[in-house]
């Protein structure tokens, strides 16, 4: 429901600013219900804007900050401040932290829901301040979080495993 809503949102903007033309904005809003997507992350992916150029439009048209997350090294404990499972669920990474505040990408900043499941969660330190970013960018963000800290334990456990096999072997010879 959140997904069309922002699609929808996204739609008005793109018709009123006519950075794209009627057919490929068809053509995307198409895309995005077939596989249930946000429609700013397909017209990026079909390659009819840039990403910085459909970020800034609807950020400006919305009066809300943007960012370009493969642009920024994020700090892995911030990252984490918000659970991976629900990070994925709501399409949203925390990017920065000050003392009071957590700033949040977010592909539906709109999300109230999502807004206030994260506020609980970090309840009473943090107040959300949500940036407008691309799913796609959000999700490869969490991957390049997550899969380096699986990959760091893997291999910490491969070490133990080849260090106990290696005495164990010793103690036969």
């Amino acid at each position: 429901m959140a997904k069309a809503s922002l699609n929808k949102r996204y739609e008005e903007v793109l018709r009123k600013t006519r950075l794209i033309t009627e057919e490929q904005l068809q053509e995307a809003i198409v895309k995005a219900e077939e596989d249930d997507k946000y429609l700013h992350q397909v017209i990026v992916d079909m390659g009819f804007m840039e990403s910085t150029s459909v970020l800034e439009v609807a950020a400006r048209e919305w009066e809300l900050r943007y960012v370009e997350l493969l642009d920024e090294e994020l700090d892995a404990e911030t990252v984490k401040i918000i659970p991976e499972a629900m990070a994925r669920r709501i399409v949203a990474v925390p990017i920065n932290r000050t003392e009071n505040t957590l700033a949040v990408a977010m592909a539906d900043p709109f999300d109230l829901f999502a807004l206030r499941e994260i506020e609980i969660r970090t309840r009473p330190r943090f107040k959300v301040q949500p940036f407008l970013a691309l799913p796609g960018d959000i999700e490869k963000k969490l991957d390049e979080i997550y899969v380096k800290e699986r990959e760091e334990e893997i291999y910490s456990t491969l070490q133990e495993v080849e260090g106990k096999e290696i005495k164990e072997i010793e103690q036969y010879m």
